[in-house]
């Protein structure tokens, strides 16, 4: 429940696989999550777009990168800021989104609406039938 809360694609039958994953046992019969919890802590350095933007520009392999609709990240990047519904891989993209886009050589931008920042929880099948698609 806790899970589907957070994520309101995900089918319950995944969200109770995930906490059964996610989760380990103790003697009382309660339960811990198995997770670092220096993942919440802020990143211990400051992010620079500009750095990232030039080693980006350092990839040259193709490149996937699958946008959720729903997810917060949408916001910060510029895909879906203003109307997520007019934001598909044909939309006009705010300039900082462009500017992320265009750092690397071989890029392909798949956007899945009804998704969120999971989306490979959301919409397994269809997270994978993109990645076979682009690596065949």
């Amino acid at each position: 429940q806790r899970l589907m809360k957070n994520d309101r694609f995900l089918r319950a039958d995944r969200a109770l696989w995930l906490a059964q994953q996610w989760t380990e046992p103790l003697p009382d019969g309660s339960l811990m999550l198995r997770a670092d919890p220096s993942h919440k802590l802020p990143f211990p350095t400051v992010y620079r777009l500009e750095e990232s933007i030039a080693i980006w520009k350092q990839i040259s392999a193709p490149t996937l990168w699958v946008g959720a609709a729903e997810s917060h990240v949408a916001q910060w990047l510029g895909y879906g800021r203003d109307n997520p519904d007019e934001m598909g891989r044909e939309s006009i993209h705010t300039p900082e989104f462009l500017q992320r886009l265009e750092a690397f050589a071989s890029l392909k931008f798949e956007y899945m609406a009804e998704a969120s920042h999971m989306l490979h929880h959301d919409r397994p099948a269809e997270v994978a039938a993109l990645i076979e698609t682009f690596l065949a």
